[in-house]
């Protein structure tokens, strides 16, 4: 009989190897039908169930296989797999790892280990298991692949590429390998780069959502974002019920400029997990993106609520604030924008009130970009006012010498001068926070910062090389497009060009590193030369000396506009959609630079009726 059985195995076994699973499930019944405590029959008639899609009998049938003969690994590692197909996770998680004790050197029973434990949330407990799986089969790309993955998933780049690189060895094109490659060079910021392995991976498994969605992003951050929406969209196509998709394929869309379809991508998202905050939180810049700022401050509010230490939900909410002139509660959200060098979240404590500092020595820290030191020292005269022993400024190395002049600070060195003794120390963004300023009524003038005579008479002579007066500088692009969330400001630049047409003068490019050809098309647009004076953007104190010599200046938001209203001068300034906080949500004029004139692009991101008015304008001035 022993014999029987035993052949009636192997042949069912050859069915099963075979692929031939209904077959082979027929011969195992049959032998149980024989000897239904014949383990090996119990443990494959269990197998076969479990890849038929029945867990539960698969369950029952390798448990009283398991119970014959409690020393066979296989038995209760194939145990742990219907467990977990049955959301058992923690009985799994048991099978697993007695299979492991059993059979320590066999890598497939840690690898299934690590995904039990995975599951489980126990990160530490997955990466051990996963070390274990490669050290047991140094051979198999598989464990490299998931230890990276999870590292990756952790942010923990310095270990994972040890292990990408393992799987690179083993398996070069592997469809996982290059998808985990392409991952850390995109944690990295290194999109452009990520894109060859992305790319490669999505070869291999082209309707592979996860390594799709990863591609997609490179595409984003590398700016091509057309294509990014075109190769987020298939995925979202092929898993329409993930969330982390949805957000992807919204925050592509939003870069595209397509804010309603993002809002509808996110609010998919937001169906499935309501209780994720950052998905709160872009719904919110998106309902920012098209002017509905209630409903804005409204998300952001639900993601503090699901998240109160969420910092980017948090400095979303003070720029809207901010924009509308809520500047009490706007400042409060303030301190948790993302742009302080680590020098100051070391020195910083929360900011001290007003009524703290007087006679102090106090350190004031720049730490944004220059035009915003320069717009928030506007705040230092009442800083004195609150009398302050002394007031040190450390500054951007790039200005430090332009505003060793300015009134009322005492010192102005660098990060890298000795810091001095002080008894406060303040970044220079929560100055309004500090000295508690709540209505646009408390709002100060700009400093004053005159330019030096001899770069006047220097600047002078080079604008009359250029031609005659008036001299009009223009400026269309400022902020970094790369990160999504940045400040990017872009002007069109040939309707931009149409409306300097009607200007007489000379007209003056002022935009840093322009790129190739865009002077030229300014020239061609408006009908004159443009004269190239942007390296100047590399000497501040030349370009505040021609700043101040402007007849006029016409321009995005950008370091040169602060520099101008510290010479004491107007700009015309072109504000995109949606408007920062120093341009407020509307208004021909901004409390915060009275005099300069406000050209706001529509909230379908149209320019006609802003640069109409413009052309009027100039009209009016030439005129």
């Amino acid at each position: 009989m022993s014999a029987t059985i035993s052949q009636a195995l192997q042949t069912a076994l050859a069915a099963h190897k075979a692929g031939r699973l209904a077959e082979a499930q027929a011969a195992y019944e049959s032998i149980l039908g024989i000897d239904p405590d014949n383990p090996d029959a119990l443990h494959l008639s269990g197998l076969v169930r479990l890849q038929r899609g029945n867990a539960a009998v698969a369950r029952d049938r390798l448990a009283r296989a398991v119970a014959l003969r409690p020393r066979m690994a296989p038995y209760h590692m194939n145990l742990g797999r219907a467990q977990q197909a049955l959301g058992l996770s923690g009985e799994a998680v048991a099978s697993f790892r007695q299979a492991a004790a059993l059979a320590p050197g066999e890598g497939a029973v840690w690898q299934h280990l690590a995904l039990a434990l995975r599951g489980q949330g126990d990160v530490v407990g997955a990466i051990d298991a996963l070390r274990r799986a490669a050290q047991a089969a140094p051979h198999d790309a598989a464990p490299a692949n998931n230890l990276s993955a999870i590292l990756l998933e952790q942010g923990r780049l310095e270990e994972a590429w040890p292990a990408i690189s393992r799987a690179r060895s083993l398996a070069p094109d592997n469809a996982l390998t290059l998808c985990n490659e392409g991952q850390a060079l995109l944690l990295e910021g290194r999109a452009a780069e990520a894109l060859v392995p992305l790319r490669r991976a999505v070869v291999a498994l082209p309707d592979n959502a996860m390594i799709l969605n990863s591609l997609g992003v490179a595409l984003q951050d590398s700016q091509q974002v057309a294509e990014a929406v075109d190769v987020l969209a298939r995925a979202v196509a092929l898993a329409p019920t993930s969330p982390i998709l949805r957000v992807s394929y919204g925050n592509a869309l939003k870069k595209h400029g397509c804010y309603d379809a993002a809002l509808a991508e996110f609010e998919q998202a937001l169906a499935m997990r309501p209780d994720v905050a950052e998905i709160h939180s872009h719904i919110g810049t998106c309902h920012d993106a098209l002017l509905r700022h209630d409903a804005a401050i409204a998300s952001y509010d639900r993601a503090l609520t699901l998240k109160p230490d969420y910092a980017r939900a948090q400095q979303n909410r003070a720029m809207t604030l901010l924009t509308l002139g809520h500047f009490k509660n706007g400042w409060q959200d303030y301190v948790a924008r993302d742009n302080k060098p680590n020098l100051l979240l070391n020195l910083l404590a929360s900011p001290h009130g007003a009524d703290d500092i007087r006679g102090q020595r106090v350190l004031l820290c720049g730490e944004q970009g220059l035009g915003d030191e320069i717009f928030f020292l506007r705040f230092l005269p009442e800083l004195r006012r609150r009398g302050v022993a002394r007031v040190t400024y450390i500054a951007d190395a790039k200005i430090a010498a332009l505003l060793a002049r300015c009134d009322g600070l005492d010192a102005v060195q660098t990060a890298a001068d000795a810091l001095p003794p002080a008894e406060t120390t303040i970044a220079i963004g929560d100055l309004p926070l500090v000295l508690r300023m709540t209505t646009a009524g408390q709002i100060p003038p700009s400093i004053s910062l005159p330019p030096l005579p001899t770069r006047m008479a220097e600047i002078a002579a080079r604008l009359a090389a250029c031609g005659p007066p008036p001299y009009i500088g223009v400026t269309w692009r400022a902020g970094i497009a790369a990160r999504l969330g940045a400040l990017f400001k872009l002007a069109p630049l040939a309707d931009l060009g149409t409306c300097l047409r009607v200007l007489s003068g000379t007209l003056i490019a002022l935009q840093r590193l322009p790129q190739e050809g865009e002077i030229a098309a300014l020239a061609a647009a408006a009908g004159k030369v443009v004269h190239d004076l942007t390296a100047l953007n590399d000497d501040l104190e030349a370009m505040l000396a021609l700043l101040a010599q402007l007849d006029d200046y016409i321009a995005v938001s950008n370091t040169n506009m602060h520099l101008r209203a510290a010479a004491g001068r107007t700009s015309r300034v072109l504000v995109p959609c949606p408007p920062e906080f120093r341009w407020m949500a509307s208004g021909d004029e901004s409390p915060w630079f009275p005099g300069s004139p406000l050209y706001r692009q529509a909230v379908d991101r149209t320019w006609t009726v802003a640069l109409a008015r413009l052309s009027a304008d100039l009209r009016a001035a030439v005129g």
